[in-house]
Order: C-alpha cells, then structure tokens, then sequence
C-alpha cells in the first residue's frame, strides 16, 4: 500500500508542526502553505523534506497548487479573535479545492469542549470563548458533511507548550514572577497532552483512514491539577512557582482586560470531556508531563530565568 501525500494546514504551528515532522519521519510527503518562505520554521521543515508553497488560506490558487496530487488533508486553525467566521471560511475553501482535487480524506483537530460547550458549568454564550468553540463546532459539523470518504475529528487537551516560551504569555507575568495566578481552581484536573502525542495521533489518523473513519477522539497524555503541574516545572527550572487562584471577584475584574481567564473558567470543565481509559486504548502511545520537560529542559530553564 503506498503512502499517502498529505497537505498540513499550519506546518509551522505546534500541532501542524508536530504532524508534519511525524509524518515526514515515516516516509510520507508532506505539502503545506507559509506566508514567509525564508522563516526559521519553515526553512527547518524545509530542511526535513517539507514541500511548501507561497501563500496563505484566503488564496485559492496558493491551496490549489499545494493540494494538487494529495490523497488527505489536515485541519487546523488558530482562532482570529478579530473574525470568528474566518476559520470556517478557510476550512469550506480548503475542503471544496481538496474534493476537486480528489482527496478521499480529512481529518481535522478541533479542542475538548467543542462539542457541547453549553453544557459545562461556567458556560457564558456572551464570552470570548464561546464563538472559538463555536466556530470549532461549525467546523467539525462542515467536516462530516462535506463529502469526503473518510473523515476523523480529533480533540487534544491543554497544550504541554503552554508553559514555556513563547506560549506562557497567555498566563501574564507568570514567566517573570513565578506566580501563576489563574480562574481554575488547586484542584482542578486539567487534561495535557504534547506536541509529540498530538502529532503521533493525527498521523495514525492520517495512516489508517478505514480504522479511523467517523470517529470523534478526545484525547490527552495524563490529567493533572494546576500544583502538580506547578511542582513538576518548579523541579525542571530550579526556581519555586507558586500559584494564586482568583477570587470570583477577582475573575470578574481579570476577564475585562484578559480574555484568557474565560478560556480558564472552561478549562476547569475539560476533564469530564474525556475518558482516559478510552484515549489509552487507541493504539497511539501516550506521553507525560515528566517527559516533556526533559525534553525541553533548556526552554523550561530559559523561560522561568526572570523568576524569583
């Protein structure tokens, strides 16, 4: 059976880095898009065996070249805060030039939550979360009506990458303090996965279409509260993080200039959107947190340097 050539939305991303470079490693091409075709990233991903064309997911000639002779395509957006329906638009797009390109196959990462977010305690339809959630569900819902063969949907947890560079920004000064103070709550079970686990699991996808066709898979690495996470980059940096957890009047005064503690307030929903159990026995080897950040020792090192 041949191997598939494969055109990754946001190549340069974490999730659509991790895929390509997985998949690379397994012999597969790999078509993407960039805005900079002499970028660090994209010149490393070059580097790998990376195909990339020039352009963006607003141009349809740009997708049409770089989709041309692919048998699948992956799904992956950052939301645009200032447009909540520009996601949806460029995944119709990318869908209706990989369907008249003849691509059978589509499997797109969506989020936990996206699938009846109204339903966690916490919810506000009035919240900068709720159209990021939306606009993930529409996609999804577009998906698995578009026409194609095969189609999977996936939904990783909280981001392992989140706690370094340049990621730690959306938790403030918490890099520079040591004190991450946030919505959620000591004891909340937060669902992480990283970026290898993200990649290993959109490429099974990618690999095995029959035995993933249909599926909505939620999934994470392991489930820890906010002080376990703390403790484990408080081992790896060397210095003491500590946490501070909002009053609710101090959630109310926070969301007027952070639009991050909304996504927080979710968050502390996230854990009864998965079944560990269920995301163990997909035949994709899982990871942990301690691996992480031994693999990333010198950025974990670097990004808390500031910290008292």
């Amino acid at each position: 059976m041949s191997l598939p050539t494969v055109f990754v939305c946001g190549a340069t991303g974490v999730q659509g880095g991790a895929l390509a470079r997985d998949l690379i490693s397994k012999g597969v091409t790999v078509h993407a898009l960039t805005r900079d075709l002499t970028s660090a990233k994209t010149q490393d991903l070059s580097s790998l065996g990376v195909k990339f064309w020039p352009g963006n997911f607003d141009n349809e000639e740009a997708l049409k070249s770089a989709i041309a002779g692919c048998t699948s395509i992956f799904l992956n957006f950052y939301p645009d805060l200032t447009d909540m329906s520009t996601n949806l638009r460029q995944a119709k797009l990318i869908m209706s030039v990989a369907l008249a390109a003849g691509v059978q196959h589509v499997v797109y990462t969506s989020g936990l939550g996206a699938k009846g977010p109204e339903r966690m305690d916490g919810w506000d339809p009035k919240s900068i979360v709720a159209p990021v959630l939306g606009s993930k569900r529409d996609i999804e819902q577009a998906v698995q009506t578009a026409g194609f063969k095969y189609w999977t949907i996936l939904r990783p947890g909280m981001f392992m990458v989140n706690f370094i560079a340049p990621y730690v920004a959306q938790h403030g000064d918490f890099s520079r303090t040591g004190v991450l103070a946030s919505a959620l709550k000591e004891d909340t079970p937060i669902p992480v996965v990283s970026p290898e686990t993200i990649g290993a699991f959109s490429s099974a996808a990618i690999l095995d279409a029959e035995r993933f066709h249909g599926r909505e898979i939620d999934y994470a690495d392991e489930v820890l509260t906010p002080e376990v996470i703390l403790q484990k980059l408080s081992n790896a940096s060397g210095k003491t993080l500590k946490s501070h957890y909002y009053t609710d009047e101090e959630i109310d005064e926070a969301k007027s200039t952070n639009p991050f503690v909304d996504g927080q307030l979710i968050t502390r929903e996230l854990w009864k959107c998965i079944d560990m159990e269920e995301a163990k026995n997909q035949g994709v080897p899982l990871s942990t947190f301690d691996k992480f950040l031994e693999k990333e020792k010198a950025r974990v090192v670097e990004t808390y340097a500031q910290a008292p």
